[in-house]
């Protein structure tokens, strides 16, 4: 099997699009418009709590959309990919959607807390020894500065290969929901 190269990938790319430009970008535009919105800072917490998970809903499920519009252009259906596929989120099983998302997030929380942890050891033993004014006015020993940022650095990188294996693992999550819309989560999840 031959692999194609990028330049014959983006030349693909731009020969299904031809035509929908505007429309892909519109869509892609006014899901960003939609989504944050709602993402006010001026408001009091619980209304801007509200208003956060507002926004993340209509994120998750303006997305899967956003998905299948460009879908539909990629398997060769353009004729069929329009402006309402942006609302197919709403159509086809919202509830799984977020399910698939809260899943998602289920499986990043632990490596989110361990790096949590590992932050916080990190801070208590790298400035146990340093004062609270010498905190205060960052006077702190250039030796202990530099073994945090080096420590910090190794946990985030860390972080960030466990969080790139959850997305990599699940994240064609939503794909699956659109080309099987009737399998239950637990079956798309596998």
């Amino acid at each position: 099997m031959m692999y194609k190269s990028n330049r014959q990938l983006k030349q693909e790319a731009k020969q299904a699009l031809s035509g929908k430009w505007g429309i892909a970008v519109l869509m892609s535009l006014l899901t960003v418009v939609i989504t944050y919105s709602f993402n006010v800072s001026n408001v009091e917490s619980i209304a801007f709590t509200i208003t956060s998970l507002i926004s993340s809903v209509l994120s998750i499920i303006l997305n899967v959309g956003l998905l299948s519009f460009f879908l539909k252009i990629c398997c060769g259906q353009k004729e069929s990919a329009n402006f309402s596929d942006l609302f197919y989120g709403f159509q086809c099983h919202p509830g799984k959607a977020i399910l698939l998302y809260l899943l998602n997030a289920l499986y990043l929380l632990p490596g989110t807390f361990i790096y949590v942890i590992l932050l916080l050891v990190l801070m208590f033993t790298t400035f146990a020894s340093v004062s609270y004014n010498d905190l205060m006015y960052a006077d702190i020993p250039p030796s202990q500065a530099a073994i945090f940022i080096i420590g910090f650095i190794v946990i985030l990188i860390l972080y960030i290969f466990y969080a790139c294996y959850i997305q990599l693992t699940y994240g064609m999550v939503y794909y699956l929901l659109l080309d099987y819309p009737d399998l239950p989560v637990t079956q798309i999840w596998k």
